[in-house]
């Protein structure tokens, strides 16, 4: 009696451990092929791709660094300063005071920026101006610390001007809007400060997370396919101008040396400003989409209307609130309650099925896991095709719903209904199925005897005993009828 009951433990314990084992193992095969099909789903780069890109800056940003040793500074000729652009183009400098040169751009330059918040650009502004002010006086033009940008990508620029129509307009900012809702905020540190021979002071930055430049530009190309092919800056860059230098240093402040070679004078206020800020960190979770009426009004403070967005994405991200959160959660639901109704809970039904005496949930389950198989080979095998269609997911979710939950037992419906009647000769084999009314949504139906109760309490045995009368009758005859919710 003991061995009996000893084996029949053991039996239904091996029985459990491999009904789990399996699916653990099915569990973490679809999860490793999901994270080899969804990179698309991620904006975080890889560690690989994240280090290239860093080297990549790094590579750029010492070449910038060399500038102003290799070219000289140009700027002192009053030669170009940036973007194909003289220092005449951009200012005037008449009785040691600089003027800006607001000139129209037609058609108007389209921006994509990031944005540095005066949380961080205002210590900078603050820094770079100790250093440089005292040097130049007025003949230095700093950027405006409410303005601190990182230039992305143009949809159109000075240089290649694409003209576009109030409507294309509005269609580029809600494009460049649905990019922004999909990246990271970036969390960068300053690498380095330097002159270029064109007068320009550019902080240059790393990104210690969030989603690169070369990603978020490569988003807004596909997004705004009628930009210029060639644009303003590498794709790796992440800079911002700090300010920029339009005359000699005040003489009165220069050595003998500095005056004959005025490079070691500028070398040395870069050094002291990388002294100061070097290494300092910012979070950027701002882009904007701008139309610059004037040409660099972001830089000189022109004409511009702005089209800010906020990534709602990054503020989650940040813990910025649970009203974004619970937007971020329903937009994915289907990706987080998948597994739990996929494949949770049907592990646990499963495994109390096998416990239990009754046929119709080993049926439910057994049902199940063979539809979840071939719906999985489905995805498996035509996953270019159903990559698009957009409401995979969510019908994928509401079907798997249908198939788990007692309420519907779908799983059971399908056996009953498609399955059986398959491998059934319903001549030779009758059964009566009982679907009773559910007390409430997520309440299992009754088991056959537990019906056959209810039914005669509420029909009395008369009414019972008719049943089986029907169900002989159906049994000799070859016919199989259907009444009033009583499938025979």
């Amino acid at each position: 009696m003991v061995m009996g009951r000893v084996r029949n433990w053991w039996s239904h314990s091996k029985t459990v451990a491999v009904i789990w084992f399996s699916s653990l193992a099915l569990f973490f095969f679809l999860f490793q092929l999901a994270l080899r099909n969804s990179t698309s789903l991620s904006s975080l780069p890889s560690s690989e791709s994240a280090m290239a890109n860093s080297n990549r800056r790094s590579t750029l940003y010492d070449k910038m660094e060399r500038d102003l040793d290799q070219h000289g500074a140009a700027f002192l000729k009053h030669g170009e300063t940036s973007q194909s652009l003289s220092l005449s183009d951009l200012f005037t400098l008449k009785d040691g005071f600089v003027t800006p040169v607001l000139k129209a751009a037609h058609p108007p330059v389209r921006a994509n920026v990031l944005y540095m918040s005066t949380e961080y650009s205002v210590p900078i502004s603050k820094a770079v101006k100790q250093v440089f002010d005292p040097y130049f006086d007025k003949a230095i033009w700093f950027q405006n610390s409410s303005l601190y940008h990182f230039s992305m990508f143009h949809a159109s620029h000075h240089i290649a001007p694409v003209p576009a129509s109030e409507i294309e307009i509005e269609a580029e900012a809600a494009a460049a809007k649905a990019v922004a809702e999909g990246l990271c905020p970036l969390q960068i540190v300053l690498d380095r400060v330097v002159l270029t021979s064109t007068g320009v002071l550019l902080g240059c930055w790393q990104v210690i997370s969030g989603t690169d430049p070369v990603s978020i530009r490569a988003k807004l190309r596909t997004a705004l396919p009628r930009a210029p092919e060639k644009q303003l800056y590498d794709e790796a860059i992440l800079h911002t101008s700090f300010a920029r230098l339009l005359s000699h240093p005040k003489a009165s402040l220069m050595d003998t040396d500095s005056t004959s070679n005025p490079i070691k004078l500028f070398h040395k206020l870069v050094s002291q400003l990388n002294n100061e800020i070097r290494g300092f960190k910012a979070k950027v979770k701002e882009l904007w989409y701008v139309e610059e009426y004037d040409v660099l009004a972001l830089a000189l403070n022109g004409k511009m209307k702005r089209f800010q967005k906020e990534k709602e994405h990054w503020k989650v991200k940040m813990g910025s609130g649970a009203g974004s959160f619970l937007k971020v959660f329903f937009k994915n639901f289907d990706i987080l309650a998948g597994p739990v109704i996929s494949l949770l809970y049907p592990l646990y039904a499963s495994v109390r099925a096998i416990e239990s005496e009754s046929r119709a949930d080993d049926r439910q389950w057994l049902t199940y896991w063979v539809l979840y198989s071939m719906i999985t080979l489905l995805e498996l095998t035509f996953a270019k095709v159903i990559e698009w269609i957009p409401i995979w997911s969510h019908a994928k979710l509401i079907f798997t719903c249908w198939l788990v939950i007692p309420y519907f037992s779908g799983a059971a419906y399908v056996y009953e209904h498609y399955l059986r009647p398959f491998f059934m000769n319903p001549q030779q084999t009758i059964s009566i199925w009982y679907v009773p009314s559910k007390k409430d949504f997520f309440s299992k139906p009754d088991d056959i005897l537990t019906a056959a109760e209810r039914y005669i309490e509420e029909n009395g045995t008369d009414a019972f005993e008719k049943l089986i009368h029907r169900a002989d009758k159906s049994r000799s005859s070859g016919y199989i009828y259907d009444d009033d919710g009583y499938r025979y």
